[in-house]
């Protein structure tokens, strides 16, 4: 009895134990298949980011009315092809500021499916941050005006591409404008209205703002507006650097002609316009040039280059400033419009519904 009675108690403890194995399996097996479930749904989501489709969070006001500050907008890779990371050791989902440039991979696009068109809205890296690769560079939000071979010139505001007057419906574009009104405390309320959410006193303590012309018709409807009228601030600063660079006769109201280099296309350069290719020849093409006195050279460019326009004309950072923008540096086509609010409100009257999913043109 003794023996069976301790050999029931053995045979109990071992089941235990058993079941304890059991379920201790149970428990790692199923902490693995978690683990390799978030590993591939990881690398799904990098895979979709870098080669399909990525969101991005208007950060300014440069582009007027056609996104806001705040929204989340998707940008497409695909049309113009992705292009293939460049910095391999960079921490994704942290900005641009966490990465090693041990490891550089050269500027690879994958196959295009569709092309960059005029007036498309695009997602690029700023050609001038030199100390940082192409990749870590700052983002930013622009409109294509001319494309590679283009000719463009600006005349009294007016884009011209090749000679034809170009550009997208004034209506959607936004200017810096004087509001004069009849009392000084003016109910800035009227300004949200119509979503200004820029606003400063000049010396006379009349109001600048930027907004659109459509705006602007329906503010001097209002009884507490007296007047108010286009801001002439064509001349460049000291951040125009392009401008200030090339020619004392051109500035925002006023530019060019400028031809836009195209890959494969022969340009002569001379004295007279060297300053306004030596730049990008030096830094994106990576040779040398140099022009004694009166003589001329023949030069084929490796690359092709853009003119991007801000719809914000007169508080703008774009190629008036800082000149052509290589192919290598865009990212992507803006898309459309995933979230739209308005911080300056409160609950739900801060998100502006009908911008949801609007498309970006």
């Amino acid at each position: 009895m003794y023996f069976l009675f301790n050999n029931e108690n053995q045979l109990a403890k071992k089941g235990k134990n058993l079941k304890k194995k059991t379920l201790s399996r149970k428990k790692s097996r199923g902490s693995r298949s978690w683990l390799f479930a978030f590993v591939i749904a990881l690398f799904l989501l990098l895979l979709v980011k870098g080669f399909i489709i990525e969101t991005c969070i208007v950060p300014s006001t440069n582009m007027g009315q056609t996104v806001l500050p705040g929204e989340l907008i998707s940008i497409t890779k695909i049309d113009y092809g992705a292009r293939l990371p460049i910095t391999l050791l960079s921490a994704p989902f942290f900005g641009t500021n966490y990465y090693s440039e041990i490891i550089e991979l050269p500027y690879t696009r994958l196959k295009k499916f569709g092309k960059l068109n005029r007036f498309n809205v695009i997602l690029y890296n700023t050609p001038y941050e030199y100390e940082k690769p192409i990749d870590k560079r700052t983002s930013k939000i622009s409109r294509i005006i001319g494309l590679p071979g283009d000719t463009i010139q600006i005349i009294n505001y007016k884009i011209h591409i090749n000679g034809v007057p170009t550009d997208v419906d004034e209506n959607n574009l936004t200017f810096n404008y004087v509001v004069e009104p009849v009392n000084q405390e003016i109910n800035l309320e009227i300004f949200e209205r119509y979503d200004i959410i820029e606003g400063s006193r000049n010396e006379k303590n009349n109001i600048i703002i930027s907004t659109s012309k459509n705006n602007v018709d329906k503010l001097k409807a209002e009884k507490e507006i007296k007047n108010i009228y286009r801001l002439n601030n064509s001349k460049s600063d000291e951040n125009h650097f392009f401008l200030n660079e090339v020619s004392d006769k051109w500035d925002m109201k006023n530019f060019g002609p400028l031809l836009i280099p195209a890959k494969g296309q022969k340009i002569t350069l001379s004295k007279n316009n060297i300053l306004l290719y030596k730049d990008i020849i030096e830094r994106f093409e990576e040779n040398t040039i140099d022009i004694i006195e009166s003589s001329t050279i023949e030069y084929i460019f490796e690359n092709d280059y853009y003119f991007v326009i801000d719809d914000n004309r007169d508080n703008a950072n774009d190629s008036r400033n800082w000149g052509f923008l290589p192919e290598s540096h865009i990212i992507g086509k803006c898309s459309h419009i995933w979230y739209s609010g308005n911080n300056k409100k409160k609950g739900l009257k801060k998100i502006t519904h009908n911008r949801f999913f609007n498309k970006i043109e």
